[in-house]
């Protein structure tokens, strides 16, 4: 029985340190990411900033007049 015992002791060790473990990894991303202000943006240099903030306000504007389809 012993043998039994010291098998599960460390499997369900390992199971809780690995447990414990990712979770302050994932405390500490959330945490960096409530800092930077968003997912994308944490990862990003100014100038790519710079560039995903100007496709995205592009993205959002229409044309002011319509082209026409080509004849053929």
């Amino acid at each position: 029985y012993m043998y039994l015992y010291f098998v599960f002791f460390i499997i369900f060790g390992s199971f809780f340190t690995l447990n414990l473990f990712i979770g302050v990894i994932i405390d500490n991303f959330n945490e960096q990411k409530k800092k930077a202000g968003g997912s994308l943006e944490m990862f990003m240099t100014e100038d790519q900033k710079k560039y995903y903030y100007a496709m995205k306000k592009m993205g959002s504007k229409k044309p002011l007049k319509a082209i026409p389809r080509p004849r053929v």
